[in-house]
């Protein structure tokens, strides 16, 4: 035991996924606020074959950061994946096929989302900032057919603890 362990964390892994056809969106280590101890929540996983995500059109009261990034250790430009990502209230599409990161500020509607055509490892990373106000953190969907979408399709959650 040394007089900095406190500092060193070890994250369980965290899969997310769909209860109506189990499809899996999210399945890597996330940081929480209470491991941290700072209002900061980050998400890592590395995907070897396509995801759809399961987010309607949403925004947050908060920053948040997504990155796509080659996983290829000697060749960090290798970036074999399409990201499909939407932005704003007309649901524009971008189609990302280079390491790219997005950078969207509180009450940008973004999503849906879709990752396709994987042909070798990518990382994806997820920050999400704490809110400037100092509330909770918001995901609120953006048109009114979608209003209960999180109440109505609750992710089913697993958390396996590193040994």
């Amino acid at each position: 035991m040394g007089r900095y362990d406190e500092y060193i964390l070890h994250p369980p892994v965290r899969k997310l996924s769909v209860p109506d056809d189990g499809r899996v969106v999210f399945n890597g280590f996330f940081f929480m606020p209470e491991q941290l101890r700072y209002d900061f929540k980050i998400g890592h996983q590395i995907l070897t074959k396509d995801m759809i995500g399961d987010n309607p059109a949403h925004y947050h009261n908060h920053h948040e950061v997504l990155m796509w990034l080659g996983a290829t250790p000697d060749k960090p430009l290798d970036f074999g994946a399409e990201i499909h990502f939407c932005f704003g209230e007309e649901l524009e599409e971008h189609v990302f096929t280079k390491p790219t990161y997005v950078v969207l500020p509180p009450n940008l509607v973004h999503c849906p989302m879709k990752i396709v055509n994987v042909k070798c490892p990518i990382i994806q990373i997820e920050m999400m900032f704490a809110p400037e106000d100092g509330s909770d953190r918001t995901r609120i969907p953006f048109f009114p057919g979608d209003a209960d979408f999180y109440l109505e399709h609750p992710l089913i959650v697993e958390v396996f603890p590193q040994d």
